[in-house]
């Protein structure tokens, strides 16, 4: 594989600062990322968002991921201008009519803005109410998990919006926050396939049309952590046949970054099979994915 400009900083996914379309639209032309993700903190209201989103499409040219983690609930990245649409387990206590209208509302809205990429819904199986997604999450057992999941993507088919599964292969029974360090599950691959798995292969089967891979250490399973272990990975790939685009979390969350090679890693991941890498730029300095590209285009024409 010959390695282009195009196609390391297409897989990236990039944060941005402030509320304004302009200097995105410049950096977008100036690099060729694959889209841009949008926090909390770039957007004013609804009307704000569509808006941005119309003035960006006018000044780049190229088709663009445009994502956000609109899960509602406790993730909610649009403050204003949305009807009061539960998450979590607010969504999951709804009737499932009412769910599935729910679904259908927030993908309608999302869809008007221009948002083809949300990073929904939560598939996890939590333990028990201490660990860290507990209030993020769809029930407490397999079958409750699926059926709210059914529910949300019912909601949202036919809506042009790629729904993420996240957070696989499951961040259940983990009390550590990925945020702030690396998770490990101790699990064996029995007890995955008969618990955790099954909301993301249900999903799978119903048209969930992403998967986001955690930042989680499985050490009974690989000694290597997601997003880059090679028996998940496969799994996915070749197991389940597997198609639609794998999504990094974000890579500046002390999950990955707390790990000491991580800047060879983030190599792996440029040229590896996971499709986009998330880089929410919340933390100015730490990673110079500009600096990374340039070192992989060095060592690609020397080979």
């Amino acid at each position: 594989m010959r390695l282009t400009k195009e196609l390391l900083y297409g897989k990236i996914i990039r944060g941005f600062e402030g509320t304004d379309p302009e200097p995105v639209a410049e950096m977008l032309n100036a690099v060729p990322y694959g889209g841009i993700i949008f926090f909390r903190k770039n957007i004013l209201n609804y009307s704000h968002l569509g808006e941005f989103i119309a003035q960006l499409k006018s000044r780049v040219a190229r088709p663009l991921l445009l994502c956000i983690d609109q899960e509602m609930g406790v993730v909610n990245r649009i403050r204003e201008g949305l009807p009061p649409l539960p998450g979590g387990r607010k969504f999951a206590a709804l009737p499932r009519e009412e769910r599935k209208e729910s679904a259908a509302t927030l993908a309608e809205r999302l869809a008007e803005a221009g948002i083809n990429v949300n990073f929904a819904p939560v598939c996890d199986i939590p333990a028990n109410p201490e660990d860290f997604i507990y209030r993020r999450t769809l029930g407490d057992t397999p079958e409750e998990v699926c059926q709210a999941l059914e529910d949300w993507l019912e909601g949202f088919r036919g809506s042009g919006i790629l729904s993420v599964l996240k957070h696989f292969p499951g961040h259940g029974n983990t009390k550590t926050d990925s945020h702030l360090g690396l998770p490990v599950k101790e699990t064996s691959w029995q007890e995955w396939l008969s618990r955790d798995a099954l909301p993301f292969l249900h999903g799978m089967e119903l048209g969930g049309s992403g998967l986001m891979l955690a930042h989680i250490l499985y050490p009974n399973i690989d000694c290597e952590p997601l997003p880059l272990s090679p028996v998940f990975l496969r799994y996915l790939r070749h197991t389940m046949g597997f198609r639609g685009p794998l999504f990094t979390d974000d890579l500046e969350m002390e999950g990955f970054l707390s790990l000491p090679d991580w800047k060879e890693r983030f190599h792996r991941l440029l040229v590896g099979t996971v499709d986009y890498l998330i880089l929410g730029k919340n933390l100015p300095g730490k990673v110079d994915e500009v600096k990374i590209v340039e070192e992989l285009l060095a060592t690609s024409s020397l080979s």
